[in-house]
C-alpha cells in the first residue's frame, strides 16, 4: 500500500544519506500511521538527535509513546511540544488521558512484574500457582485435575520465554486503530466470570468493531474458558462458524 511504499522510499533515502533527519521524520510518521509506534519512536528520536530544531516531532513522539502506554516517556515530550508552540488543547487532552490511564497501566505492570519476580526466584510452576488464582472461576480452584493441567501447560515454557512475554505485554501498542478497521466476521468470546479481562472489557472491544458483534459470554468460567468449559466454547465457535 501507499504507506509501505513511502517507508521503502524513505529507507532508500536513508541508505544514501544516513544523516537525513527529514527522511527519519517522514518515515516515523508513516510508521505511526501503520500503528507501528515502536519504530515511529525510534525514527522520531533519530530525527531529533540530528536536528533538534524539528520541535514538532516532540508531539509526534509523545503521542507514539502514549500509544505504547509508555507514559513516563510521553510526558516530557508533550511538555516540550507545548513549550515549542504545539497545540495546547490537544496536548492537554492527551495529558488528561494519561492521568486517567496511567494508574491502571502501572497497576497491571506491577502485577505482571510480581509474577516475573516469583518466576525468577521460585520457578515457573510457583509463579503459575500464584497466577492461576485469578485466571479461573473461583470455585474451579478446587478442581485439582483442571488446575494441574493449567500448571503443567505453563511449566512447559521456560523463564526466558516468560520474561519476553511479559515485556511484549507491557510494551504492546494500543491496537484500537487496527480493530476499527477489521472488516471480516469476528467472534468476541469470554468467560462470564473472567476477572482478568472482564465481559465489560470484551464489550468495549466489540463496540469499536465495525460489525458490532454481540459478546458471547461462556457461563461458569473465568479467563481459561477453553480449559474450564471446552464443550461450551466449542459449541459457541461452531454456532458462529455455521452462521458465517
Amino acid at each position: 500500500n501507499d504507506l509501505d511504499r513511502a517507508i521503502a522510499d524513505y529507507s532508500g533515502a536513508l541508505a544514501l544519506d544516513a544523516q537525513n533527519a527529514g527522511a527519519y521524520a517522514n518515515r516515523g510518521t508513516a510508521y505511526a500511521l501503520k500503528n507501528d509506534y515502536t519504530r515511529a519512536v525510534a525514527d522520531f528520536g533519530a530525527a531529533l538527535r540530528m536536528d533538534p530544531q524539528m520541535t514538532a516531532l516532540h508531539a509526534n513522539r509523545g503521542l507514539a509513546y502514549v500509544k505504547l502506554k509508555d507514559y513516563a516517556s510521553a510526558v516530557p515530550d508533550l511538555d516540550k511540544a507545548v513549550a515549542a508552540g504545539g497545540d495546547k488543547q490537544k496536548i492537554a487532552d492527551l495529558r488528561k488521558s494519561i492521568d486517567l490511564e496511567r494508574p491502571k497501566v502501572e497497576a497491571e505492570m506491577a502485577k505482571r512484574m510480581s509474577f516475573l519476580d516469583i518466576a525468577r526466584t521460585q520457578g515457573i510452576r510457583a509463579m503459575a500457582q500464584a497466577w492461576v488464582q485469578g485466571m479461573v472461576a473461583p470455585h474451579r480452584l478446587q478442581d485439582h485435575e483442571l488446575i494441574e493441567s493449567i500448571l503443567d501447560m505453563v511449566e512447559r515454557k521456560n523463564l526466558d520465554i516468560f520474561e519476553r512475554q511479559i515485556h511484549a505485554l507491557i510494551h504492546r501498542p494500543d491496537a484500537t486503530g487496527v480493530v476499527k478497521q477489521i472488516q471480516c466476521p469476528t467472534l468476541v468470546l469470554c468467560g462470564e466470570l473472567d476477572s482478568w479481562a472482564p465481559v465489560a472489557q470484551h464489550q468495549a472491544l466489540a463496540d469499536i468493531l465495525p460489525a458490532r458483534p454481540p459478546v458471547v459470554s461462556i457461563a461458569d468460567c473465568g479467563h481459561m474458558a477453553m480449559q474450564e468449559q471446552p464443550q461450551a466454547v466449542a459449541q459457541a465457535m461452531l454456532s458462529w462458524l455455521t452462521a458465517h
